[in-house]
């Protein structure tokens, strides 16, 4: 059963979704977009932690930092988050 949401939980709600989706977009555009859009010079200064080498690890790092908050912005997630309460 479906309750009508109060003007404090409406409230509470966009000021989620506000926050889920600035912060997605500044992971966006500040990590993610000059990743993807710089390839190949981002393939030369990458470090390679994880002994997988340069093209494994920046296609995890634009997989985490491209897809992820594109995810974030569509909310992924959303709905069985609400179901928990």
């Amino acid at each position: 059963m479906v309750h009508p949401m109060s003007p404090i939980d409406r409230s509470s709600v966009w000021a989620l979704l506000f926050m889920r989706v600035g912060a997605a977009l500044l992971l966006l555009q500040v990590h993610g977009l000059p990743k993807l859009l710089h390839w190949q010079s981002e393939l030369q200064r990458i470090e390679d932690p994880f002994g997988l080498g340069a093209a494994p690890t920046l296609a995890l790092a634009v997989f985490a930092e491209v897809l992820c908050p594109l995810l974030l912005i569509l909310g992924f997630g959303e709905q069985r988050n609400r179901n928990r309460t």
